[in-house]
């Protein structure tokens, strides 16, 4: 199916200026209003350590760097100290502790079946179309699938997680439908540094098997060393003024993600114990960004990211005599650049770009006219292209102003399902060639009053070529009582375009009783929601937090 390129009218240009103008009416109101203190967050990291101080600073709320009591989200941020004295391996090991977060997942630290992640009870359908989920601001959605890759990141180069609740449109568009997940990682200066460590679950492995399953000390140090879990990680950092690194790689592996001896199904009444033969996952990943700082106040920066796995789903079922194995693999390559220059204390420019491809492959069994099964193989390969360019404008000493524009190219190929011991295409099965073209404009103002109550107002209105114009509101509102006590709220409004697959995909058997089949006949979803909350900081070293 074709799709033409959408073009912006001179209506649509004059429907973005009245909104322009409505919210620059609003807000000029206060644009000469005086500030003890600009609300710029300083360099000094002494005075906002977070250790010594929980009024921590956050980027993903406004887009701009802001202190926790001067943004009216529901914002929580899981540190690096948290992170290491916390257990979690994954990324989703972390959030799935926060207030008002959940995260479902069907194997372990396998990224076969994407994990679901649940934010204030919206489910996010498959993991990803309804939370947004940023590196370093760069969205790891995949824009033409359902399908999210969250642990492909390695814990050791995160900095930080900042988890935003509530629907976020009016500043990232269609995903933002829940809320908005930031991971940062390390973007500090020194020395260099290279880390390296192996673990292993092998001694423990070998333990269980010789006093368990009855097995000789041989056969258990033989078997144990294809069953346990392994991970190798390497990681390094450093830097000064004009330059800094971070480049980190990871390779895990489990033979048996099931932990068990069979797997479990439910058939009707009936609970099935399977094999567990075909139940290991392995995965390897690279995750590196380099910056250069120069004198004339520009800051390059570029990003680099590369995924693979593979997951075994045990054996096929209605292929006889010999079944066969049943697996997903997939490979992510990802490059983007963020270039920043700082005009001077009033003016910033940031441009932003990303490339990132992804190949999905499954290997099943597909019905066959004759009612038999076969063998199958099935490839899909997307493409997506983004750019953003976002100016941020101080306009006197208590009003911070960000507009910006981006604009996002999607194309997905989905491939024949193919006989994969022949390759001849299946019949009734054809491959399917489509894209999407979505631009924005997105404006908001930081205006703080008194140094005590900030409003932030912004909109987004996002044009996709198949579902035209959407208009994402927001508007919130924090005040500070006093120094130990704050009140916010928030209201906003949300879409969700249904992804490629959701659209086109042609019909794919997942298991003889699970095919996923695509509706054309899809629109889009919105959410409007209030949200409010009172924080209580009756001593340094504790926080209370209500809604």
């Amino acid at each position: 199916m074709k799709h033409n390129h959408f073009l912006i009218t001179m209506k649509f240009f004059k429907y973005i200026s009245i909104q322009i103008f409505i919210i620059f009416f609003i807000s000029g109101i206060t644009f000469f209003t005086y500030s003890q203190e600009s609300d710029t967050v300083h360099s000094d990291k002494k005075k906002y350590d977070s250790l010594n101080s929980l009024d921590e600073i956050v980027v993903t709320a406004t887009r701009t760097n802001r202190l926790m009591s001067q943004t009216p989200a529901s914002v929580s941020i899981i540190s690096r100290e948290d992170i290491d004295i916390s257990s979690a391996k994954n990324i989703d090991d972390l959030i799935m502790s926060e207030t008002g977060v959940q995260v479902k997942r069907s194997v372990g630290i396998g990224e076969g079946i994407p994990s679901d992640i649940i934010i204030r009870g919206i489910p996010g359908s498959f993991g990803s179309s309804r939370t947004l989920i940023l590196v370093d601001g760069i969205p790891t959605n995949a824009n033409g699938t359902p399908f999210l890759i969250l642990n492909e990141i390695p814990l050791e180069a995160v900095k930080s997680i900042e988890i935003v609740r509530g629907p976020y449109s009016s500043l990232y568009g269609a995903n933002a439908f829940g809320g908005v997940v930031n991971i940062l990682t390390h973007n500090e200066y020194g020395k260099p540094e290279f880390n390296t460590y192996v673990e292993t679950t092998y001694p423990f492995t070998v333990l269980n098997s010789y006093y368990n399953k009855n097995r000789s000390i041989k056969t258990s140090l033989k078997k144990s060393g294809e069953e346990t879990y392994w991970n190798f990680e390497g990681f390094s950092k450093g830097g000064n003024d004009s330059f800094h690194y971070l480049i980190s790689t990871g390779y895990r592996t489990i033979g048996n993600y099931l932990l068990r001896d069979y797997a479990i199904t439910k058939h009707g009444e009936d609970t099935v114990h399977k094999s567990r033969e075909n139940h290991d996952y392995r995965d390897f990943r690279i995750f590196g960004k380099s910056g250069i700082t120069f004198p004339n106040g520009l800051d390059l920066e570029i990003h680099g990211r590369y995924f693979n796995s593979e997951l075994g789903f045990g054996k096929t079922k209605n292929i006889i005599p010999d079944s066969v194995s049943v697996i997903t693999r997939g490979n992510k390559k990802v490059i983007g650049s963020i270039v920043r220059y700082h005009f001077d204390n009033m003016n910033t420019m940031i441009l932003q770009a990303h490339y990132r491809t992804l190949t999905g492959e499954f290997w099943g069994e597909e019905p066959l006219p004759d009612t038999t099964y076969a063998p199958s193989y099935w490839k899909s390969k997307q493409k997506d292209f983004r750019f953003e360019a976002k100016w941020g404008i101080r306009a006197g000493k208590a009003q911070f102003i960000t507009f910006g524009i981006e604009a996002l190219r999607n194309a997905i190929h989905f491939g024949e399902k193919k006989i994969s011991q022949t390759d001849s295409t299946i019949p009734g099965s054809y491959d399917s060639k489509d894209a999407i073209y979505n631009s924005a404009v997105f404006f908001q103002d930081e205006i703080q009053l008194f140094e005590k109550l900030n409003i932030v107002p912004g909109f987004r209105i996002d044009y996709h070529s198949i579902f035209k114009a959407e208009f994402s509101p927001k508007l919130g509102i924090s005040y500070k009582i006093v120094d130990w006590l704050r009140i916010r709220t928030s209201a906003g409004r949300a879409f969700r375009a249904p992804t490629l697959s959701e659209l086109y995909m042609p019909p794919l058997t997942i298991r003889p009783d699970f095919l996923l089949k695509a509706n054309n006949t899809l629109n889009p979803e919105y959410i409007w929601a209030i949200d409010a909350g009172i924080e209580v900081l009756p001593i340094q070293t504790f926080k209370m937090r209500f809604g």
